[in-house]
Formats: structure tokens, sequence, C-alpha cells
């Protein structure tokens, strides 16, 4: 797979600011009711914005927004503290005694490039020093503004909006947390080479979003099944199929939902739009 360290970051779909077409759809039961499903990212750049159109108009003609989890939680105390227990180590374990030497040696020369001692992390557990380095490192690239969930959830909230969840943040830090476990170093290894590609990635994904299409997208998944065939179930296929059952529940009523996700979970043969269709229901790119 071309970039582990992104996926892991943000599931990969990426905002444009052009009309064409989008990364927007309509779904539509027999009886009329409808959805609509957008693609998203968690982190934008300044010049992502103002979104396409196709957004605000399924954000207008909704009722209820839903996206993927309540990023509000993340800045309750509470919560905040049950996270750093899951992405931390709670026993004896440490970077220095899970990793062997040649990986942390690369991991720290890694993190040295941002100005952050690996020593100071040495109780996070790998997946979550890959998170933080290249959350610096698409920051460093001008990724520094809100992705497209907080934006609506934020309209949403000052709107007085409906909002609903399609999973806990909880079980989304218990899958990023857990990632690599077992296979430590190959994981980190992996993670760093990916990590020198990721501007050419993310042109190259901007541009496929740009344009309405999948082609790099689909690349991706592949690739992800056949060389993080666990990361492939746990991260896209798990969560895909758990989150039908939910969308099922929001076109068994008369009220609009505008559910939004990473793009990469609407696209492939287990992705959220192929499963619909084979539903039954009408899917309309907008």
């Amino acid at each position: 797979m071309k970039n582990i360290s992104i996926l892991l970051f943000t599931v990969c779909s990426f905002i444009i600011t052009t009309t064409a077409q989008t990364s927007v759809w309509k779904v539509t039961d027999t009886k009329g009711n409808k959805v609509y499903l957008g693609g998203t990212v968690h982190v934008l750049s300044p010049k992502d914005y103002p979104l396409p159109k196709e957004f605000y108009t399924a954000y207008d003609n909704a009722d209820i927004l839903a996206i993927e989890a309540d990023i509000e939680k993340l800045e309750d105390p509470v919560v905040a503290q049950k996270i750093m227990s899951k992405i931390m180590y709670q026993d004896e374990r440490l970077l220095t005694n899970v990793l062997d030497s040649t990986t942390y040696k690369m991991l720290e020369k890694e993190c040295a490039k941002f100005n952050l001692p690996l020593s100071n992390l040495n109780k996070l557990k790998p997946s979550m020093v890959i998170v933080t380095i290249t959350g610096m490192k698409l920051k460093a690239s001008g990724i520094t503004s809100e992705g497209v969930d907080k934006h609506f959830f934020t309209k949403a909230k000052n709107d007085k909006k409906e909002v609903l969840f399609l999973e806990s943040i909880e079980s989304q830090i218990n899958l990023l947390s857990n990632m690599g476990e077992g296979n430590e170093n190959d994981f980190v290894k992996k993670s760093l080479k990916d990590l020198s590609q990721t501007d050419a990635l993310m042109g190259g994904l901007v541009s496929d979003w740009r344009n309405g299409e999948s082609k790099i997208m689909d690349k991706q998944i592949d690739e992800m099944k056949n060389e993080y065939p666990k990361l492939h179930q746990d991260m896209l296929v798990k969560r895909n199929n758990n989150w039908i059952p939910v969308i099922d529940s929001y076109l068994s009523t008369n009220q609009i939902e505008f559910v939004l996700m990473g793009a990469l979970h609407l696209h492939g043969e287990s992705g959220i739009l192929n499963q619909l269709k084979k539903k039954g229901y009408s899917v309309e790119k907008i």
C-alpha cells in the first residue's frame, strides 16, 4: 500500500473547490426516502475552502447530519483520559523494548526532523507515534485547516441541526492504537518508508477526488487488502458492514440525513455504495 501512515491519520479522502463532480451521492429507497452520502477528509489546507457547493446543497436539504464519531468528545477531559489509557502502554512495555534497536533508531531519526524527542513518547504505542509524525508532516505541507466533518459538525451545532454518529470515538481510538500490535517493527518500518511518499500520494488522491473518480482509491483498497489484510478488515470491511444497518435505519424514515464518512469507505467491493446498490437502493452521484 502506498501510504499506511496517511491512512492511519485520516482514511484518505480529499476536498477541492470545483463544482463539476464531487464525492456526494443521493441514495433513495422504493418509497422515496433518501439520504445523502459525502466523502470526507479530517484535515484540509486553507485553499480547499470554500467546499464544493454540492456539500452545502446536501446539508441544506438534510434534516439531520451524521458523521463517523462524536469528535466533540475529544475535548471532554474524562474521555481524553480514557483515550490516553488506550494509546499508551499501561504495563512495563516501552517503545525501547517493543521495537528493536534498528527500528527505534529509524523512528527516532524521523521524529528528529520535527524536533520531536522520541524519548518523550516512550510509553506511546507505535501506531500513535506514526499518527503523530504524520500529522506533523501534513501540517508542514500546509494541511492546517479543519476537515469536512468538523466543518459541518460545527455548522450543525450553530444551526441547531440534529447530529448522529455511526460509531463511538472510543472505537476509533481502539482501532488506531492497536494497529501493528504483535508486528511492531515491520509496521513502523513500512510506515516510515511510506511517509516519504506523502506529498505525491496526496496529490494523486486530490486529483482523483476532484474528478469524481475512484481509480486511485480503488487501487489503495486493493493494495491494502493484499498487503494488510487485517487492516483492510478492521478499518474498512468491518466498519462498513456495521454502518450499513445504520444507513438502512436512516432510510426507513421520512427525514433526510446527510452522512459524512472517509471516502475510502464509499468505494470498492465491500464499500458502502456497492453494498447499498446490491440492496436495491437507487444511488446517484450529485
